[in-house]
């Protein structure tokens, strides 16, 4: 309601998908759930003198809404994206601050983090347990994003590979693991398709399109002896674990979205 009134009396316009034309296409809220850290994200089709956050600000703190970082994002593209070209920070950082179990993450507006912290710190431990790692492995991890499970895995491997193809999620990953004093894992920006498939133990957790035939082809050639897939689209899990050839030795399924039907799973493959 303040934004809709911040709106109204600067007559700024929101986005109209149809015709192509407006302003305002997105209104984030991100919050450090555990760290009371929060940050809003403000993405507009390109910049306008009508845009003063500064005011929207001021109106907030009227209110007695604390704001950690407030942050403009400059979207001109045509598609949907809530992610932005540009990024000009009116307060605060270009990222606050989140705490799961143990581990300090950075969260960023252009980066996807979990959505539910209070159950990512429950599939953390999971993937650990479901893993049984000794120690002396070397871990792959596919589609590693801000190094959500990075940081997890590093704790209990000889060492891990991070690959990402997103440049800014490497560059988060990369920041969670300083923030996290982490010294055995390599980041490495490029697909996941273009990487040596050569380990030990291997982490999925691909986008909801799930795996590209052209990865699931170099895994049924290498045959790793074990796979760890999450997922948040359990079809294309299905249709992936059908086309490598593994059997599900164990299958979790995590309602990570209460009153939706979307659910998480994390099944370990072995041959």
């Amino acid at each position: 309601n303040l934004f809709r009134e911040y709106l109204k009396r600067n007559l700024i316009e929101g986005w109209n998908r149809i015709e192509r034309r407006g302003l305002i296409r997105f209104l984030s809220i991100i919050e450090g759930k555990f760290t009371g850290e929060r940050m809003i994200f403000v993405v507009s089709s390109r910049y306008d003198e009508r845009l003063n956050l500064e005011e929207f600000l001021e109106l907030l703190k009227s209110e007695s809404i604390n704001v950690s970082s407030l942050i403009l994002g400059i979207n001109p593209e045509i598609r949907d994206d809530a992610r932005a070209k540009e990024l000009f920070v009116i307060t605060g950082q270009e990222t606050i601050k989140e705490e799961i179990g143990s581990f300090r993450y950075n969260l960023h507006p252009n980066v996807f983090f979990q959505p539910n912290p209070y159950i990512l710190s429950f599939m953390l431990k999971e993937v650990i347990n479901l893993l049984e790692l000794k120690g002396w492995e070397k871990v792959l991890e596919l589609y590693s994003g801000a190094g959500t499970f990075t940081v997890a895995l590093a704790g209990s491997a000889s060492n891990v590979v991070a690959v990402e193809s997103d440049p800014n999620a490497v560059k988060i990953c990369e920041l969670n693991l300083r923030e996290n004093k982490i010294k055995n894992v390599k980041v490495i920006n490029e697909r996941a398709e273009r990487v040596s498939l050569k380990y030990d133990v291997i982490v999925l957790d691909p986008p909801r399109s799930g795996l590209s035939y052209k990865l699931v082809r170099k895994l049924r050639k290498i045959k790793p002896k074990k796979l760890l897939y999450i997922s948040c689209n359990p079809e294309a899990q299905a249709r992936d674990i059908s086309q490598l050839g593994y059997r599900i030795k164990r299958l979790i399924v995590i309602d990570q979205f209460p009153h939706t039907p979307l659910i998480e799973t994390i099944a370990l493959l072995e041959r």
